[in-house]
């Protein structure tokens, strides 16, 4: 998955974009776990790495001079748990005006969000330090503009729910395989002990 940043909450008076953490959901709005995190080219000063936006601690952030008065954008590469669906921002302990307000988002393998990337997103920001934002969610059709926009938006969604619904069937199956293997060593092993002692077993 990735975020670029193309914006902050005042753009003219900040010198930087910074975040506390990040936090990832599924459709039903689950957490859902991250491997990795990358800010290629980004110039994290103070040890304000990206891998802080992970560590699950408001008291460290994640801070990137590159992006000075959103004249640059910054990039944020996560690999993330299957199934992702919407993303919170942990706003940092300070500087209001560098809390990331609009970004495009790219999510793969699903094709159907590979190949059609949401631009410019943008969230109503908290005022509070360490505070989670409002959850981005890239279902969220109501809140697009442009008709074509949200038929799209509506497609994914549909798409999203199929997926779930056909994998979900998939584990069912899988499930119903390991019991009837189960049930089948059990009936295997009372036939073993009846053959060898000629009593009946449960």
């Amino acid at each position: 998955m990735t975020i670029t940043i193309t914006g902050v909450r005042d753009c003219e008076g900040s010198d930087s974009v910074q975040a506390s953490g990040i936090i990832f959901y599924d459709l039903y709005q689950n957490q859902l776990s991250v491997r990795s995190v990358t800010n290629p080219g980004g110039e994290n000063p103070n040890h304000e790495y990206v891998d802080n936006l992970l560590d699950k601690d408001a008291d460290t952030k994640w801070n990137d001079l590159s992006v000075v008065h959103c004249e640059d954008t910054t990039v944020l590469k996560f690999e993330v748990q299957e199934g992702v669906m919407g993303f919170s921002f942990v706003t940092a302990n300070d500087h209001p005006r560098r809390d990331p307000y609009a970004y495009d988002i790219r999510v793969c393998p699903h094709d159907f969000l590979c190949d059609n990337p949401l631009p410019y997103i943008e969230i109503d920001l908290p005022t509070l330090r360490k505070t989670v934002y409002p959850m981005t969610s890239f279902l969220q059709c109501e809140d697009m503009t442009h008709t074509g926009d949200k038929l799209q938006c509506h497609t994914m969604r549909i798409e999203r729910i199929k997926h779930d619904m056909g994998r979900l069937s998939e584990i069912v199956e899988e499930r119903k395989a390991q019991v009837e293997e189960v049930a089948q060593c059990c009936t295997e092993a009372r036939d073993t002990v009846v053959a060898q002692s000629g009593k009946c077993a449960n």
